[in-house]
């Protein structure tokens, strides 16, 4: 499915309205500047090729619409075709090979960890691609992720495949609830602030996602990243699709889209 903004409680104006505000393109739903940031992002090259489901094409990430479907992994790790949700253009940096150092890819195993510098390094344009699928496949076999260290902290290098599919499966339902502004770098204050509070939103939302009863926490997890993370034009639109942040039992929360109004 394509990635939606109808969650909101606002109209059409409203909502070409935050398109343009967090630069998407209307017709791709991409999003993203360049980023002035002191952290620069991990991401994958825009020149990272990808396989089309429906002809077997290769396609490069910096050409993927929202929408389209291409090859990845499902939760039983068996190959699937799957829809592009989101995409985010974060400017030109350094890559080993066709990823950033610490950006979440998927390992030989039951582990999804950092990949690391020992391809060669260069520089490319960057870019992060959420796909309904917890692992897109790049066209040398890499399964990549829309995810890097600075959403897990500095504690944590790896995760298991089954904690993975949770934390996909909830930022997921999220991004459809709510749209891909998510993965603006304009959304930020910064990338240094928003490393801050990441940590515990996904400890949290881990959490959550096994169990209902714990979701007290996440909720002020996301209320803090929210308030002290967000520019203040994305805090504005983050309260229009979840008006009752920081309550965790309404259905306006950001916990009732993760444990499905539990």
């Amino acid at each position: 499915a394509m990635v939606g903004l109808h969650g909101a409680r606002d109209n059409g104006g409203q909502c070409e309205r935050t398109l343009n505000l967090f630069n998407c393109d209307s017709s791709t739903l991409t999003c993203g500047n360049s980023p002035p940031v002191s952290n620069p992002p991990s991401c994958m090259s825009g020149d990272t090729g990808v396989l089309s489901a429906t002809d077997k094409a290769v396609k490069a990430v910096e050409n993927l619409k929202v929408g389209e479907e291409i090859a990845g992994l499902d939760e039983h790790r068996r190959p699937s075709s799957c829809t592009v949700e989101a995409k985010g253009y974060f400017g030109r940096g350094l890559v080993y090979g066709n990823y950033t150092q610490d950006h979440y890819v998927l390992n030989e195993g039951d582990v999804v960890s950092e990949h690391g510098t020992s391809d060669k390094q260069r520089e490319a344009e960057k870019y992060a691609v959420l796909t309904s699928c917890p692992a897109g496949l790049d066209e040398s076999g890499v399964g990549f992720t829309a995810l890097a260290q600075v959403f897990f902290g500095d504690g944590t290098n790896a995760i298991s495949w089954s904690d993975y599919v949770l934390i996909h499966a909830s930022i997921l339902s999220l991004v459809r609830a709510s749209g891909p502004f998510w993965f603006s770098p304009s959304t930020y204050v910064s990338m240094d602030v928003i490393g801050k509070y990441t940590p515990a939103l996904y400890e949290t939302m881990l959490d959550c996602a096994k169990d209902s009863s714990t979701c007290d926490r996440f909720e002020e997890a996301a209320a803090s990243l929210v308030s002290n993370a967000l520019t203040k034009d994305a805090l504005e639109m983050a309260y229009i699709y979840f008006p009752d942040l920081g309550n965790t039992v309404a259905l306006g929360s950001v916990s009732s889209v993760i444990s499905g109004g539990k």
